[in-house]
């Protein structure tokens, strides 16, 4: 083994004899130190400085065995990484109730006083030494005193410094993002401006048209009116009209059967004329022939009797017939007067028609002038109603406009919302990895076991998320209990380990390790080796695979195919009709150029790897691997499972991961696996920086 040089290779170093000496000494060490420490819980116990530290502690029984453990580990003369993971925690404990330095370097001055009166007894060098030491402890507490409270406030100083720059960061990109929102919500709200115009110009023509369309109805109303008392009038005289027509009619048919009788009796005239005609023509041949009988016969009056008896009876029948005749002629001089009348009373109610008949045409034009002037005024009813339906359409348009501006409105303010959300979560990761003051140097290791729990004699199971020296992460714990509450705990390949509730986590309770004995503490590191052991092929490749990032991003950059100024641009521009939202920025095109070839093959190296990608300091992942870069679709849970490119995932995690500058950060969280089935994932990342700046970081995600 070689000699150490330096100093604190010296300080952390033991000589052979030293370690000779310690061995020569534990036995009577180990009989003094228990009643050194039970002294020293004593005296400070009636100590008021130190009192109410105590009650901030796990106990007094606790501190003693783990000071204890603590010391006889100290003076074995070996200085190794247990020891030193012990000192940590030691110290982070102090640092947690606030112990001041000059309350610590006085217990560790009445402890070791104590020690050396222990080794030399009460020989005459005792006091010497341990004025001497008591001496240099003041010493060390003064100037220690003084350089941590100088150290602190530069350290201060460079972390309010860090954290205002963060701060201011956080703020400029979220007055990014409410810039943008406010700007949606003028656009919104400009267009709700026009369109309450045209609600307003809508209102106008609508008045408008009321009145208008009053004039005009009032209009037809009128024409209605005389229109109807036209119609009545028309109505009257037209029954006027038809009682003469009936009138004429019957006086027609009469006209015509007095003409009938007429003609049947000019009929009977004609045939009586005739037989005049046919006796006056006998009569004359009977003359004739008496004449000739006269002349022959002379004497013979035989002849003569006869022919006056024939002349005789002629004479009759003409007589009669005169006297038909006569009689004809009274019948068709009736006849003829009976006409003469009937047609003199048709004159009259032919000249009676007439007045009804121009009252009716008067009354008829009266119709049609009402008729035009109600067309007329139905023609501007019709158009004052077409004015108004253009009206109405304009109010459907106007009020479908502003629902749609109120909607944008209303998408704005939630999206303004969401981001002041996405600001809280952000300021609390940003907080959290400067005021993160639990000290824990011991890496949380992800691992899951079963754990046998009880607390105050009841029993009940959970689940490790991960597991430190120093406490555990539990889930699936129905039960809620109270920060200081004591738990114990059965852990497998371990034992049983005594903790305090520190507190509620949203995976479930956060424990602190307070009691554990030396076969159960070696068990839980060997525990720890194994698990970190077994997940190192992980983080070997992931920091393999940020290399690779680092040194596209720089090639990129001297070809020229992307900016430092563009590929550290933040100003997302969302991509229209995504949902879940997808943005874009000025390196997206150089990014899903040279990413893919990348992270693909490290999210393939191992069955349990769900996703290799990197992510900008605001959690924005530009490309994604291709089992998870589909194109969007018509469903949104379709879309957040598979097409989770382009996005920003700012939550707690995700946020954290982002702004990680530790060399490894793990984080285990739940992830939805559909079906109410939630599994937890193990994110480890690693910090990707570009010309000395922090661009982001590259992140894995490992099934448990």
């Amino acid at each position: 083994m070689l000699k150490p040089t330096g100093l604190l290779d010296q300080f952390e170093h033991f000589e052979p004899d030293q370690t000779k000496a310690f061995s020569k000494l534990n036995t009577k060490i180990d009989a003094e130190i228990g009643q050194i420490i039970d002294d020293f819980y004593s005296i400070i116990g009636r100590d008021p400085d130190f009192s109410s530290f105590l009650a901030k502690g796990p106990g007094v029984s606790a501190l003693k065995t783990a000071q204890h453990d603590h010391w006889r580990a100290l003076l074995t003369g070996e200085v190794n990484d247990e020891l030193r993971r012990r000192g940590r925690r030691i110290g982070a404990a102090h640092v947690r109730i606030g112990l001041p330095p000059k309350h610590y370097i006085a217990s560790y001055a009445f402890v070791v006083e104590r020690l050396i009166a222990a080794i030399l007894g009460k020989g005459p060098n005792t006091a010497a030494v341990t004025a001497v030491v008591k001496a240099i402890m003041i010493d060390m507490e003064l100037a220690l005193s003084n350089y941590l409270d100088m150290a602190n406030a530069e350290v201060k100083r460079k972390e309010l410094e860090h954290f205002t720059s963060a701060i201011d960061e956080e703020l400029t990109q979220s007055s990014k993002l409410v810039d943008r929102m406010i700007g949606e919500i003028g656009s919104a709200l400009s267009r709700l401006g026009a369109t309450m115009d045209d609600v307003e110009k809508a209102e106008t023509i609508l008045d408008k048209s009321a009145e208008t369309a009053s004039g005009a109805t009032q209009s037809v109303a009128a024409a209605v009116e005389e229109m109807h008392a036209s119609s009545q009038e028309v109505g009257a005289q037209a029954q006027k009209v038809s009682q003469l027509a009936n009138s004429v009619v019957s006086e027609t048919e009469l006209a015509e059967k007095s003409m009938s009788d007429l003609t049947t009796s000019a009929s009977h005239i004609a045939d009586v004329t005739q037989l005049i005609d046919g006796i006056s023509r006998q009569t004359n041949l009977l003359a004739l022939n008496a004449t000739i009988e006269a002349a022959r016969a002379g004497e013979a009056g035989s002849g003569f009797a006869v022919v006056a008896s024939e002349v005789k009876a002629l004479s009759q029948r003409s007589t009669a017939a005169a006297k038909e005749i006569s009689n004809q002629i009274d019948s068709v001089r009736q006849a003829v007067d009976s006409t003469v009348r009937v047609v003199q009373k048709i004159a009259e109610m032919v000249h009676e028609v007439g007045p009804a008949v121009n009252a009716v045409t008067q009354n008829v034009g009266y119709q049609i002038d009402s008729l035009n002037e109600l067309a007329s005024s139905a023609q501007l009813a019709a158009e004052n109603v077409e004015s108004q339906a253009n009206a109405v359409q304009m109010l459907s348009d106007a009020v479908n406009g502003a629902k749609t501006s109120t909607d944008e409105v209303n998408f704005a303010n939630s999206r303004i919302q969401k981001t002041f959300g996405r600001l809280n979560t952000r300021l609390k990761v940003t907080v959290k990895s400067f005021g993160d003051l639990d000290a824990r140097e011991d890496p949380r290791v992800p691992l899951k076991l079963p754990i046998n729990c009880e607390v105050d004699g009841a029993n009940f199971q959970g689940t490790t998320l991960n597991v430190s020296p120093g406490g555990c992460l539990l889930t699936q714990v129905k039960e809620s209990y109270q920060e200081g509450t004591r738990i114990k705990l059965s852990m497998p390949q371990v034992g049983e380990i005594e903790g305090v509730i520190q507190g509620t986590h949203p995976y479930g309770l956060r424990i602190q390790f307070i009691r554990r004995n030396r076969a159960t503490e070696e068990s839980l590191q060997a525990l720890l080796a194994r698990s970190i052991a077994a997940n190192a092929h992980f983080k070997k490749k992931l920091i393999q695979t940020r290399e690779q990032v680092e040194a596209a991003f720089e090639r990129g950059i001297g070809a020229g195919q992307v900016s430092l100024e563009d590929l550290f641009d933040d100003d997302y521009v969302v991509i229209k009709g995504t949902n879940p939202e997808q943005v874009t920025t000025k390196s997206l095109s150089f990014l899903e150029s040279i990413l893919p070839s990348i992270q693909e093959p490290a999210a393939a190296f191992d069955s349990h790897v769900v996703f290799c990608a990197a992510v900008d300091r605001n959690g924005y992942l530009p490309v994604h691997n291709a089992a998870f870069s589909k194109p969007q679709g018509d469903d949104p849970d379709w879309n957040n499972a598979n097409s989770r490119n382009r996005r920003i995932f700012d939550d707690i995690v995700g946020l954290s991961a982002a702004r990680n500058v530790k060399e490894l950060l793990e984080q285990t969280y739940p992830r939805d696996m559909g079906g109410g089935r939630i599994d937890f994932m193990v994110d480890v990342s690693t910090p990707i920086k570009v010309r000395n700046q922090h661009w982001g970081s590259l992140r894995m995600a490992i099934k448990f």
